[in-house]
């Protein structure tokens, strides 16, 4: 039986400038991170839901330099695809010239949810 397709993942700068990054740079962020996000199997047949608060800083060429997981499902098994989606993504989109800075923190709330 095919694993059903993980939902998508929403982004929020984290004490980022003022003005933000661009929508279309955090949508092109997401898209790229969804791609690689994966709902383990083992989780979905233990029933196991939650969201997994990622945190981690992207370099201005796009490389993820630290990521944290600031607040856990409360499944392991979840807190760790989250860890493996953001390795997998890593590099990022490098951020747009119209961002100022050399780097950008985001928090991602990662949602896994059974159907």
């Amino acid at each position: 039986m095919p694993t059903p397709p993980a939902p998508p993942v929403a982004a929020v700068p984290a004490q980022a400038a003022s003005s933000g990054p661009p929508p279309d740079y955090l949508a092109t962020i997401l898209a790229r991170l969804a791609r690689y996000k994966l709902y383990p199997r083992a989780a979905q047949l233990a029933r196991e839901e939650g969201t997994v608060h990622l945190r981690f800083t992207i370099a201005r060429d796009g490389a993820v330099l630290r990521w944290s997981i600031i607040q856990g499902s409360g499944h392991e098994r979840l807190d760790q695809a989250a860890e493996q989606m953001i390795e997998r993504a890593s590099p990022l989109p490098p951020l747009p010239p119209t961002l100022g800075g050399d780097r950008l923190e985001v928090t991602v709330p990662v949602r896994f949810a059974l159907r």
